[in-house]
């Protein structure tokens, strides 16, 4: 997850049509404890802060056919809920037929700077082979955290990015976009596009551990050359490292203290 405690804390996350979330903006604090029964959506919060990181890597539609494409990820109940269907009287669940086009949105807010995609299918070159792969329609950059037009500080539409200024007025910097590719690959000049570049920085900072494993043949347990690490790896690989990093150059009293207060036996 984010560091919470820097300039960039993010406040809210907002996610629609991804999944089994048809449109949720969850309040994002320095510790968020999300809790609940199995299949209530708990890791598809989760996973919706991995394609936003996917997005800032480069690596959104890869990461997206990992999890078996748009069809598979797509939010597949009704377009609109039913007051029959919040109370339980009627079943939640879609149609093959669909007024608007299918999208998927993904958002952070930050006490700063905030960043928002929209995805949806190919409308073009329907021979492809790739007619499945999702295409990138529309992003935004903004102050703050609450979206305002007068906020709006660099947005995509299509395959053109522009830097938006006052007056309705806008400066591409950016033309002939891949549908593939997020503006953070796309606009790579910090003194350009600044805001861009921090964002992305910012993103690429969160980390995930979902698959941190703690079996005998875990990662963590087996012996590998040690560098200086100061963010642990996905995997746990470089433990060891990371902690000795720690005792180093990190609060070496406060990690010890941590670890005293989690498991005496292991002070």
């Amino acid at each position: 997850m984010p560091d919470q405690g820097d300039s960039q804390a993010l406040t809210h996350l907002a996610v629609s049509g991804y999944r089994s979330l048809q449109q949720l903006t969850l309040p994002l604090a320095s510790l968020t404890l999300v809790c609940g029964a199995n299949g209530c959506g708990k890791s598809n919060l989760y996973r919706s802060l991995g394609l936003i990181a996917a997005a800032a890597r480069g690596d959104l539609v890869a990461a997206l056919a990992a999890e078996g494409g748009l069809p598979a990820v797509f939010w597949a109940g009704p377009e609109r809920t039913t007051s029959a269907m919040r109370r339980g009287e009627q079943p939640v669940q879609g149609s093959s037929l669909r007024r608007e086009a299918a999208r998927l949105r993904l958002g952070v807010a930050g006490t700063t700077l905030s960043y928002a995609i929209e995805l949806g299918y190919r409308a073009d070159d329907q021979t492809s082979a790739f007619v499945l792969d999702p295409q990138i329609k529309r992003e935004w950059i903004w102050a703050g955290g609450p979206f305002h037009p007068r906020s709006l500080l660099v947005q995509r539409s299509g395959v053109v990015v522009e830097r938006c200024g006052e007056g309705n007025r806008s400066q591409p910097i950016a033309l002939e976009v891949s549908p593939h590719e997020s503006l953070f690959t796309a606009v790579s000049d910090p003194l350009e596009a600044p805001e861009v570049f921090q964002l992305r920085r910012m993103i690429l900072s969160w980390r995930f551990y979902e698959s941190f494993r703690t079996d005998r043949q875990a990662p963590a347990r087996c012996g590998r050359i040690a560098t200086r690490t100061p963010s642990l790896a996905a995997d746990g690989g470089d433990l060891a490292a990371a902690v000795q990093t720690i005792l180093e150059i990190g609060d070496a009293d406060g990690f010890q203290a941590a670890i005293a207060d989690a498991s005496p036996a292991a002070a």
